[in-house]
């Protein structure tokens, strides 16, 4: 478990490519239609707690 001291926040780049599962559905869409996000914890540089906060940039909008 993060500390709830802990400031770090990770911030994610969120891609309008389309998902693998649906060529109409894309990273943003996870975010903003489904209000949600999830990514590996450890692995490929990926941090192995998940952080307190999370900001996503959009079209070099943060």
């Amino acid at each position: 478990m993060t500390s709830p001291t802990d400031n770090t926040a990770l911030c994610v780049v969120l891609s309008g490519d389309a998902l693998n599962r649906d060529e109409n559905y894309t990273w943003v869409d996870v975010v903003t239609k489904d209000n949600s996000y999830f990514h590996p914890l450890g692995t490929s540089g990926w941090p192995s707690t998940p952080p307190n906060y999370v900001a996503f940039r959009k079209d070099g909008q943060l």
